[in-house]
């Protein structure tokens, strides 16, 4: 079965304080540290990824620093650049 969904039936969620996030798919629970965003029944059907969402950070700002300790993530940038720190390390990126 495929499922899909279009980004724009989605209501977003606010993201860490500074980016809107669309939760497009979902497993059926929750992983710690993860934003509250709803997602609708039939769309909680994904089972080897925590979740997929299209998330879109305001200019100038940044993400709080957080982390997982059930799942990794997984960032594909569509536009823009920045730079993203992992542990001690930090590196650029871009579309």
């Amino acid at each position: 079965m495929i499922v899909g969904r279009n980004w724009r039936d989605v209501y977003p969620t606010i993201a860490h304080k500074s980016g809107v996030d669309w939760r497009l798919l979902s497993t059926v629970n929750k992983t710690s540290g993860d934003i509250d965003a709803e997602v609708e029944e039939k769309y909680k059907c994904l089972k080897a990824i925590t979740y997929v969402s299209l998330a879109h950070l305001q200019p100038t700002l940044s993400y709080e620093t957080h982390q997982h300790q059930d799942h990794e993530e997984l960032y594909y940038i569509i536009n823009g650049k920045g730079k993203i720190r992992i542990g001690d390390e930090e590196s650029l990126f871009r579309d």
